[in-house]
């Protein structure tokens, strides 16, 4: 057996011997069908027909071969079956070359394939895949198995099983020990290796994750086909687009006045060289009022205060008190921009007499927090389900809607707050929040927020 353990000895060799049969399960398995039948009839001697049958009931039972052991109840069992006399099967007789050929018939009839070299590939393919997913060696062994079954298979002995499994364990090592550690701190070193001078890979994988993580972060590391990690170069007019289009790309930016790179970086160096000489002269004359000289000799530079002017118009229009509801919210809305006028109902001719404004701002608030109107109306008082539905299904319309946010937003034009930060003369901004996305798979693009998505990850979509 190789060095590596996986089975115990009494797995071992219950794996090597061929399965313990009731009397069920040999007339299942050893069941001929006509076409075997004629087969065993071109067959020299009565002993190579029983070895076939014994060999064909054995691989339908564990997709193995078991190198001429045969249990004796078994073979005379088919013995009987056969009609052949007893005392005359002879298992010496029954020669390797022949159990070969037999191997290779049984494979060809039940559509199965040798474990040759190109499945022993794939299986090592396979278990290097488990290696790097840190599965235990035992649970590789039964996986193999598995896979071996599924892909119609021939499955090979214990011992080249595990002998399998060790040698890519082994290989799977001695990348791991060839390992860069150059990206890792000192102390990172010393941690990731154990006592024996070998990697512990766990927390190598662990370090690298996170330090890939923080280069692309960086952007010390690009990725080619990413829009938000690709280098800063990709994201640049290309160099010959740009030569070849330079006049018109600064016209367009109205950047022509720096156009000349050498006199604009001069001048912005003696600008700043006579903006240095300015505080110098103010600090050595004790005119900054915001730097400060110790007893040592050293200072320290205090930070001013934010100047508190662009605030100052808005602290007359928000509420003193720490809350507001969200009933008084759209209630407030609605007094002054009348919004609700402009639900009407889709079927004028069946209209009844238009629902009151609280089972507007319910169904509003229902669809706008994703409570939904069923639950809305449970949690609301004097809102009967079947009212709040009706008036969603009657009344909210595209076409409603879109006229609901027109009134708003016409108000919102003629009010003086919007215009406290909009500068004569600049375009108009706009602060837009995204749509949160919680996302299921693993992305670059997502990050984590316990306020919008818990314990998960997830993007925000503008």
């Amino acid at each position: 057996m190789p060095r590596m353990q996986i089975l115990t000895p009494a797995e071992f060799n219950a794996f090597e011997r061929p399965p313990a049969f009731s009397h069920v399960e040999r007339q299942r398995f050893f069941d001929l069908s006509p076409r075997f039948e004629h087969l065993l009839s071109s067959f020299r001697t009565p002993t190579n027909q029983i070895c076939f049958v014994l060999a064909l009931g054995y691989f339908r039972a564990t997709k193995r071969f078991f190198a001429r052991q045969f249990r004796e109840p078994d073979a005379e069992y088919v013995t009987q079956q056969l009609g052949i006399l007893p005392g005359v099967f002879d298992l010496k007789s029954y020669k390797e070359t022949t159990a070969r050929s037999h191997r290779k018939l049984i494979l060809d009839y039940l559509g199965f394939q040798p474990f040759n070299t190109q499945a022993r590939q794939h299986l090592a393919d396979e278990i290097h895949t488990l290696i790097r997913s840190q599965v235990p060696p035992k649970a590789m062994f039964l996986h193999a198995l598995d896979v071996l079954a599924r892909r119609k298979t021939e499955i090979p002995s214990a011992y080249l099983l595990t002998d399998l499994i060790v040698h890519e364990i082994r290989r799977h090592s001695q990348i791991a020990q060839a390992a860069p550690l150059g990206f890792l701190e000192s102390e990172e070193q010393e941690a990731v290796l154990d006592e024996t001078g070998d990697i512990r890979v766990s927390l190598y994988k662990a370090l690298l994750f996170a330090k890939i993580a923080e280069a692309l972060k960086g952007g010390v590391l690009n990725l080619r086909h990413s829009y938000k990690y690709r280098s800063l170069d990709d994201y640049l007019i290309p160099k010959d687009d740009w030569q070849a289009h330079r006049h018109d790309y600064l016209q367009r930016a109205n950047l022509m006045a720096v156009a000349d790179c050498e006199p604009t970086l001069n001048a912005l160096a003696t600008r700043l060289d006579a903006q240095y000489h300015q505080t110098n002269r103010h600090i050595l004359a004790e005119e900054n009022p915001h730097v400060h000289f110790r007893k040592d000799g050293s200072f320290h530079v205090g930070t001013p205060k934010a100047d508190p002017e662009d605030s100052e118009p808005l602290l007359s229009v928000l509420p003193t008190r720490r809350y507001v509801s969200l009933l008084e919210v759209l209630a407030t809305v609605n007094r002054f921009t009348h919004f609700l006028d402009a639900f009407e109902p889709w079927r004028v001719q069946y209209a009844r007499t238009k629902p009151p404004d609280r089972t507007f701002f319910a169904g509003i608030t229902g669809y706008g927090c994703f409570i939904g109107t069923r639950k809305m109306a449970s949690i609301s008082s004097g809102i009967a389900e079947s009212e709040l539905e009706s008036t969603v299904n009657g009344y909210f319309t595209l076409d409603n809607v879109h006229g609901a946010n027109d009134r708003i937003i016409e108000f919102m034009d003629q009010l003086s707050l919007p215009q406290v930060y909009r500068q004569p003369g600049e375009p108009l901004h706009t602060s837009s929040d995204g749509q949160k996305f919680e996302v299921a798979v693993d992305s670059l693009h997502a990050s984590y927020s316990f306020k919008y998505f818990g314990q998960e990850k997830g993007v925000s979509a503008s």
